[in-house]
């Protein structure tokens, strides 16, 4: 997830207009003939289970030829060269056999460790990350295979079975930069795309405080997420002079953790024994099959809001690597220096509501500046929102669109749109890379529309998405719900969808009824065994010695001892039994009644709270 302070009410929001963007679209669909085929793997990675589709988050599969490995490493900090450690995860193309052999990375490495991160970006009590979050977001899981062997140069059975392109000896880095509030699997579908591709992709899991948490020591210890904090203003500083210096420091530090992750790539490819602290029995063989296998000739610099600010950063660094292309996503142009030139050739895609007037102003100088590479390009998604580009939107569609973090396309056919236009970017950058890029641009409709930019952006191209992925979520789920399927089938469907859209509530309202289901019922079960002759076979003897037991117990505690031929004890013990056995009902009539609980109770309790909340936080 990635996030940016809300820009100044003083600030007017630029239009397209004002950019110099002409608005274009046209109908259509990303469907059809060209769509690519999808990669057989006996069931492993595309299969779900009905329960996991309707219920659990998923994420969708990659959209290259080739399966994806995942590999983590964490360095330790060098006291000789300064370096502090970095924290990646690799996404890279695997074989098909090997993918078999392995299981599906969690999209959380580390359940509990990042579900308190993120609920601490997001403000919530650890009681409450701890009972929301990691139930959500623990069993997600990516496409990619843990700890897969990369693929090997050229080709092997596996590919030709699948019909896959061989893969070249060397294949271009791509070194990714998260946002604020993200980590090393916010974007795992963004990389993952690329590395089905083929290409080789570092996400890093930044250290300077922008990450919802980062790891050290292999999850022994944290660096939280860093909130401004008025307090640390310096005598006659302004709000936005401390903002402005803390955003331009973190983002010094992100840059150099690009340099650094550039520095351990080349390691890797230089066979350098690297100390990997999240080291596994896999990690030698896979850090060794990286050896000469990297183009620097043809790297690749992301990123994604802040993180797209550390790429312009990395580009503009005439001291670093020397990138052949960039990606940036939605950049938020706070801390970035404006007078520096970006001659490096980049992309920028920017989704339609991450615009106003201070950030895209600085944009236009790099587009205007005369190094401005006159292949960089520029391009406005239709109905995205900032987070669209994340995996969040496409794990949560319907609560996403609710609070209003992503757009109303639809998050799936958006990324797929991100990635047949940043594949066609680096087809038409990376010349000299020996890896068969036309893949995915032959494979895919692409319905690009381009445009040529006036004004100070003639040297950019703006691209629409087509009104027909405009759509609302729900519309869609509407629409393919009443196409097919029984009426059961529909109305899970609808349940399930509602569950996606409203979790917290309708976790809460279960919980609530199937406690109820349990309470209520036992005095009553009670009252019609004691009041009723039903007969219940139980031997007299232990009957006798268990009153005289209890008789015993009251008496100690002062109460009035029991007759010894009362059936209280029994009659309760066999309230319980019943109450018990009554489970799958219960169960049954919980979730049947949990939408309707939720809401008539639930919700008007959370909003009837949350006004009492803000209130007291107005009054305070």
């Amino acid at each position: 997830m990635s996030a940016h302070p809300p820009p100044s009410t003083s600030s007017s929001v630029s239009s397209l207009d004002d950019l110099g963007v002409s608005v274009s679209s046209r109908s259509g669909n990303l469907t059809g003939s060209g769509a690519p085929p999808a990669i057989s793997l006996s069931g492993i990675a595309q299969s779900k289970g009905w329960f996991s589709r309707m219920f659990l988050p998923t994420l969708p599969d990659y959209l290259g030829p080739y399966p994806v490995g995942v590999h983590d490493i964490e360095t330790p900090a060098n006291a000789e060269t300064g370096a502090k450690g970095v924290l990646v995860r690799l996404y890279y193309p695997t074989i098909v056999s090997e993918a078999r052999k392995r299981s599906r990375a969690h999209w959380l490495p580390k359940g509990m460790f990042y579900a308190l991160g993120y609920g601490n970006f997001s403000k919530m009590p650890s009681v409450v990350s701890m009972g929301l979050f990691y139930p959500a977001l623990a069993g997600i899981k990516t496409p990619g295979f843990l700890n897969a062997s990369l693929h090997p140069a050229g080709s092997v059975p596996d590919d030709q079975q699948q019909h896959l392109p061989p893969l070249p000896p060397k294949v271009p880095p791509v070194v990714f930069s998260h946002g604020l509030g993200g980590m090393r699997t916010t974007y795992s579908t963004f990389c993952g795309n690329l590395a089905s591709q083929g290409l080789v992709v570092a996400a890093i899991e930044h250290r300077d405080g922008s990450a919802a948490v980062s790891a050290l020591n292999n999850h022994s210890d944290k660096i939280p997420y860093k909130v401004p904090d008025e307090k640390h203003l310096k005598p006659g500083q302004s709000v936005d002079s401390y903002l402005l210096e803390l955003r331009r420091g973190q983002l010094a530090l992100k840059a150099v953790e690009v340099q650094e992750v550039v520095q351990l790539l080349r390691d890797l490819n230089d066979g350098a024994d690297i100390k990997n602290l999240m080291a596994t029995r896999e990690s030698p063989d896979i850090q060794s099959s990286l050896r000469g296998r990297l183009d620097f000739d043809n790297a690749v610099v992301a990123g994604h809001s802040f993180g797209a600010a550390s790429a312009l950063t990395a580009m503009q660094d005439k001291n670093g690597m020397k990138f052949k292309a960039g990606i940036a996503l939605d950049p938020w142009m706070h801390a970035v220096d404006g007078s520096l030139p970006v001659s490096t050739p980049f992309i920028s895609i920017q989704s339609e509501s991450f615009q106003w007037k201070a950030n895209l102003d600085p944009l236009r100088s790099f587009f205007s500046h005369r190094e401005c590479a006159a292949t960089s390009r520029f391009g406005v998604l239709k109905g995205t929102a900032h987070q669209d580009v994340s995996d969040f939107p496409v794990l949560f569609p319907g609560l996403m669109l609710r609070i209003k973090l992503r757009g109303t396309a639809d998050p799936a056919k958006s990324l797929e749109l991100y990635h047949a236009w940043h594949m066609q970017f680096l087809k038409d950058e990376l010349q000299g890379c020996a890896l068969d890029l036309d893949s995915s641009s032959e494979k895919m409709s692409l319905l690009l529309v381009p445009r040529v930019l006036r004004h100070s952006l003639a040297t950019a191209r703006s691209y629409r998405l087509p009104n027909s992925l405009c759509r609302r979520t729900s519309q869609l789920s509407s629409t393919e719900a009443n196409a097919s399927g029984s009426p059961a089938v529909k109305g899970w469907r609808k349940y399930a969808s509602n569950f996606k859209s409203h979790p917290a509530s309708h976790l809460v309202s279960f919980a609530i009824l199937h406690e109820l289901t349990a309470i209520v019922p036992l005095p009553l079960v009670y009252l019609l065994l004691s009041n009723s002759n039903i007969p219940i076979p139980f031997p007299e003897d232990v009957l006798a010695e268990g009153n005289k037991r209890m008789s015993y117990m009251l008496k100690y505690f002062g109460f009035e001892e029991m007759k010894q031929d009362s059936k209280a004890m029994l009659h309760m013990a066999t309230s319980y039994a019943v109450v018990k056995a009554a489970m799958p009902i219960r169960i049954g009539l919980c979730v049947a009644t949990t939408p309707w609980f939720a809401r008539v109770a639930v919700v008007p309790v959370q909003t009837a709270f949350r006004k009492i909340s803000s209130a007291v936080k107005a009054r305070i």
